[in-house]
């Protein structure tokens, strides 16, 4: 369903400056406040057909509206200009009052490991595209695989600078996630610890805890849905509820599986057979993430463009 782009780029940019304005009254330090106001027109500026330019500048605005939130309510102790960039721009689990030092031994692994994600990355998508990989049953877990480098590579090289810069205690943005043997333990414990912490002090507790773990479960999924299903949909001009549909199918895989025994016993006792089974469930739901990426961004179509233009 196509939707007017004018009316739905205004609404939304309403709702995307809405954070940013809060967190102008409080946020230090002062001059940041022109850079943020400027930053919030960014994905409205940019023409629907360059699609992947307007998810990046969503998913970055998206981030740094959270980050905003957090900051105007005073739970980011960043002192100084640089530390407030910094933790406005890299989604990492930063403690910013513990000491400083620079740990250049795994400072260089986390930007190794991130150069060769992404490089390894592109190579997959340059394969699919010179293979004609489109559509297809084989594409979707590809694409899943293609994206988790991508993304995990440039969140590490990201991870790593904010150590070399400014030397601060920070976790790793993901922890091998294809290894998980539960949902649980991917959303959890292994992909993208930034959203995962946020999401567990600002939904999961208030939604429900410990005390009611289901409740909050499905809480935080469905934000996380409505979030991806924003930065997307602004990305397109299109309304699909394909994010929206895909988080709440994990929500209820990460509770239904917490709470039943047998499969708690599996991942115990046998854990290779529940790996196999995560990463089946996570490759097989993940079309539907797929196909509601693929309305704002297809990764072998952007390829095959690129390779064209660059005449190969």
């Amino acid at each position: 369903m196509r939707l007017v782009p004018p009316t739905w780029l205004v609404a939304f940019g309403i709702a995307l400056c809405a954070p940013w304005g809060v967190a102008l009254l409080r946020a230090r330090p002062r001059a940041l406040r022109a850079v943020a106001l400027a930053l919030c027109a960014v994905p409205l500026a940019i023409p629907v057909e360059h699609s992947v330019f307007r998810l990046f500048a969503c998913i970055g605005l998206g981030t740094m509206c959270v980050k905003s939130f957090i900051a105007a309510a005073g739970h980011v102790p960043a002192p100084c200009y640089a530390d407030f960039v910094a933790y406005l721009i890299v989604p990492a689990v930063t403690r910013w009052d513990a000491p400083r030092r620079r740990d250049w031994t795994r400072i260089a692994r986390g930007v190794a490991l991130g150069c060769l994600q992404v490089s390894t990355g592109l190579a997959l998508m340059i394969v699919a595209v010179r293979l004609e990989l489109r559509h297809g049953a084989a594409v979707v877990p590809l694409k899943q695989i293609e994206l988790y480098l991508l993304i995990a590579g440039m969140a590490n090289v990201a991870v790593a600078g904010l150590r070399a810069t400014r030397g601060v205690d920070c976790d790793d943005a993901f922890h091998a996630p294809l290894l998980a043997t539960s949902p649980a333990d991917f959303w959890g414990r292994r992909w993208n610890t930034w959203v995962n912490a946020t999401l567990y002090r600002y939904v999961f507790r208030p939604a429900g805890g410990r005390r009611q773990p289901a409740r909050g479960t499905m809480a935080a999924f469905l934000v996380s849905g409505l979030v991806h299903e924003a930065m997307v949909d602004v990305a397109s001009a299109s309304f699909t509820g394909a994010m929206t549909a895909y988080f709440l199918l994990q929500g209820a895989a990460v509770a239904a599986t917490s709470g039943w025994r047998p499969f708690r016993r599996l991942a115990a006792h046998v854990p290779a057979a529940a790996w196999l089974v995560t990463l089946t469930f996570m490759a097989v739901s993940g079309a539907i993430f797929v196909r509601g990426l693929d309305t704002a961004w297809d990764l072998h179509a952007e390829m095959a463009a690129l390779l064209r233009s660059w005449r190969w």
